[in-house]
């Protein structure tokens, strides 16, 4: 048997098998945005939550915020119930029409770390910047990784 051919490169590669995946009924389920607060599970026992936004003000240097946008920031918590060690190297959180606003010298970004123990949890902070005009309302996508797990979706009134 010839080995497959490589494609691209990958920066890693989870163990989770394709059961941690969401069924397809429910990831068009999970395409209806969850309030915000409320976790997400999937089917190995692996939990993400989305605080409600709060407004937050950027520092004069920092990244990704412009003058006139409102930022907001939320709280990702991954809880890992799955029994194995999580890697969240691959984990993804983004926010609708928003700009992701770096800003370690103010404390407002800590991503997730690189990985959470089996029975753990672990949190990270993103700060999303929006038009004024924009920012009544905020939808926040996140998957604990881009691989192995599904987005989930939450949404509602910014703070």
């Amino acid at each position: 048997m010839t080995p497959p051919r490589p494609i691209g490169i990958l920066t890693s590669v989870s163990a989770v098998p394709s059961s941690a995946r969401s069924s397809s009924a429910s990831s068009q389920a999970s395409a209806a945005a969850l309030p915000f607060g409320r976790a997400h599970a999937y089917p190995d026992g692996v939990t993400v939550t989305v605080s409600p936004p709060t407004p937050v003000e950027p520092g004069e240097w920092a990244a990704g915020h412009a003058p006139g946008h409102v930022a907001l920031q939320v709280t990702v918590t991954v809880a890992n119930r799955s029994g194995g060690l999580l890697d969240l190297s691959m984990a993804h959180v983004a926010a609708d029409g928003a700009e992701a606003v770096y800003d370690s010298a103010n404390g407002l970004t800590a991503d997730l770390p690189a990985s959470v123990p089996a029975h753990g949890s672990a949190s990270g902070r993103y700060t999303f910047s929006l038009p004024a005009r924009s920012a009544r309302r905020l939808t926040v996508s996140a998957q604990p990784d881009l691989i192995a797990y599904d987005e989930a979706t939450w949404g509602g009134p910014a703070a």
